[in-house]
């Protein structure tokens, strides 16, 4: 049976990164798995991503893929999609954009979007 746990370790690995490859992701879930539930079996962990890259000047440039994780268990499967090119489209019209630290004040669309998730599985 898929828990809100193993729901919350999917929603992390994927939301948890400001960017990152399928594999950074598969490797994170794996090792959250275990760390967590020490072996507690799992059928199948699934990837699905586009590649997309934006230049904005000055020589600076921004990866806008997508990626949706897929937890099986079972007859049971868990899936989110993240879409970095949406969330950038919003994150660039916010006033504090250009601030270096942006990203990690948590203002940015995909920690907002992690929490309201997290607060969705919270209130199941």
């Amino acid at each position: 049976m898929i828990t809100s746990k193993h729901k919350k370790v999917i929603i992390t690995a994927l939301y948890g990164l400001i960017e990152g490859s399928p594999d950074s992701v598969i490797r994170s879930v794996e090792r959250n798995w275990e760390r967590i539930y020490h072996f507690e079996p799992y059928d199948d962990i699934s990837i699905e991503h586009t590649n997309d890259f934006i230049e904005e000047g000055n020589g600076k440039g921004c990866w806008i893929g997508s990626m949706t994780l897929t937890l099986k268990m079972g007859d049971e499967s868990y899936t989110v999609h993240r879409d970095w090119g949406k969330e950038h489209e919003i994150n660039k019209k916010h006033p504090n954009y250009e601030s270096l630290w942006f990203y990690d004040m948590g203002i940015d669309e995909g920690s907002k979007i992690w929490k309201e998730k997290l607060k969705e599985i919270d209130e199941l």
